[in-house]
């Protein structure tokens, strides 16, 4: 779960996403082995004209690099918006979700471009296809005199993948879905076998209901001779490499404490050759992380903002039951905090 309180409007918020974008995201794109793709970069309506033309002139190296700007009154969720930026037709449509503070290795859009020509071959490509990574390290970005440059750790098992690189590709124009029609943590649930669906809650199983139905849907009012019903053998696929696919960077400054604090004591102190396969600038890192030195108004900042979390398997306890598990957890929150160095 993350809270963020910022504006992320205002300038102080603004330069601190445009160093972290600089550091992980922008070098890690350009340095995709294949490049035939278009990268669009969503931008707030609001924001200043400076901060744009700053942004245009740092993509303005690669070709197919765009600003979209978005509006409320626009349906991201589809492909129909990216008609913009293309003059020919295509039979398939894939769709990757990066953050500005995340970076994927050299050769994801290869791995994908790759799988789904063999797919094709074998004409055994889907109308619905994901993509996932769970082979994913973490960069927690603060300075101190043991890491000049942070620590670098494993992300901790869970049972879906993070947003970082998941992709989607959809037949066009039947499967009218971008990847922003799926929500990351969901990637595990939207097949119909999956074995994690009875352990949802309500909300969420209904949730995942309407999904799993707008599928189906589309499928039924296609020419398509298929049922759209998902199976993870036949529509899902998860990235297979002998290293890290996937870096997501954690830091102070969007306050997701939970993520900073998470398996503490296994950090390994990072340097220019931790990250082999991910392209990461960091002559810009090296001089921007000082910034983030530890300090105890950080420190009580994660504590605060780590007990505000509410996880969705207390919601049903009482009120002494949540007590007790808030007690438990304030305790693990500290032993991380102390661990922080």
């Amino acid at each position: 779960m993350e809270i963020t309180q910022c504006d992320p409007l205002k300038p102080k918020f603004l330069e601190h996403r445009f160093k972290l974008f600089e550091i992980s995201c922008l070098p890690s794109v350009l340095s995709q082995v294949e490049q035939n793709f278009t990268w669009i970069l969503i931008v707030d309506a609001e924001l200043p004209a400076k901060y744009r033309k700053r942004l245009e002139k740092l993509i303005s190296i690669r070709p197919n690099s765009y600003l979209h700007v978005f509006s409320k009154q626009e349906e991201l969720r589809q492909l129909s918006w990216l008609k913009t930026y293309t003059n020919e037709k295509y039979e398939y449509v894939i769709t990757t979700k990066l953050d500005d503070d995340d970076a994927i290795y050299s050769g994801h859009t290869k791995y994908v471009r790759d799988h789904l020509v063999d797919l094709s071959k074998n004409n055994s490509l889907p109308p619905i296809y994901f993509f996932g990574s769970y082979n994913v390290v973490l960069w927690d970005f603060f300075y101190s005199k043991r890491a000049l440059l942070g620590y670098l750790k494993p992300r901790p098992k869970t049972k879906f993948p993070p947003s970082t690189g998941l992709s989607a590709c959809c037949k066009y124009p039947e499967m009218d879905f971008s990847i922003l029609s799926f929500g990351h943590t969901k990637f595990h649930l939207l097949p119909e076998d999956s074995e994690y669906f009875d352990e949802l809650t309500p909300e969420i199983q209904q949730n995942m209901i309407e999904v799993r139905n707008k599928v189906k849907k589309s499928a039924s009012i296609s020419d398509l001779s298929w049922d759209g019903i998902l199976h993870k053998d036949t529509n899902f696929h998860i990235l297979s490499t002998d290293f890290p696919q996937a870096l997501v960077m954690n830091h102070f400054q969007i306050a997701q404490y939970s993520r900073l604090i998470s398996i503490p004591n296994i950090g390994v102190p990072v340097d220019i050759h931790s990250f082999p396969h991910i392209a990461i600038n960091f002559q810009v890192a090296s001089e921007y992380i000082r910034k983030f030195s530890i300090s105890y108004r950080t420190l009580a900042k994660v504590v605060i903002t780590s007990m505000k979390l509410n996880p969705d398997y207390i919601r049903s306890y009482g009120f002494f039951e949540k007590v007790k598990t808030k007690y438990k957890f304030l305790k693990q929150i500290l032993r991380s905090v102390k661990a922080l160095k």
